[in-house]
């Protein structure tokens, strides 16, 4: 009943080709956008985002070693270098390889990206987008760091990540478990 249309609902911010744990991470990004703001506005923001990382990954190498990035900070590029060594390492013994293959809104994508000048545009509709665009960003660079780039059930695990206070784990604990995409 109930329970389930929240699930769906929580579903539906996800791109149903993805496969399953970007999905769940999809499902995560939309929930943390979904503080304060109306279900229209994280649609079109979780559109934007998954339009964006599309388009990025069809017309650049972003993230390469051997690509220019274009934003100069050596902070940034060595940031980007330790995440693009663990993308690499991780692809390896990925589990799945159509995992490997998707292009869109992934952690590792958006752990590249520049919180202000590349993702808090996308969000302008969203409250407090600059902020959120700084703890999604941040929040797959957790994922990448602690969980191997899979989002964790627990609810203690999920409050570990940047941006997940106990009400939001509690929901991403009981709307985004493996077993309720078929897993």
């Amino acid at each position: 009943g109930r329970i389930d249309k929240c699930i769906a609902k929580w579903h539906s911010f996800a791109d149903p080709m993805a496969p399953i744990e970007h999905q769940r991470f999809q499902v995560m990004v939309a929930a943390r956008l979904h503080a304060r703001c109306h279900e229209n506005s994280v649609k079109k923001a979780m559109a934007g985002l998954r339009s964006h990382f599309e388009m990025k990954d069809n017309s650049s190498s972003f993230g390469h070693p051997d690509s220019k990035s274009g934003l100069g900070s050596s902070k940034i590029s060595s940031m980007q270098n330790r995440i693009h060594l663990q993308i690499s390492s991780s692809c390896t013994v990925s589990k799945n390889m159509k995992q490997q293959h998707y292009k869109g809104l992934t952690p590792q994508n958006l752990a590249l990206s520049d919180p202000e000048s590349e993702i808090a545009p996308i969000l302008s509709s969203i409250l407090f987008g600059n902020t959120k665009a700084r703890q999604i960003v941040q929040a797959s660079q957790d994922l990448l760091n602690k969980f191997q780039g899979e989002v964790p059930e627990s609810i203690a695990s999920l409050r570990e990540i940047t941006g997940i206070g106990p009400k939001l784990a509690e929901i991403l604990n009981v709307a985004n478990r493996r077993k309720l995409y078929g897993v």
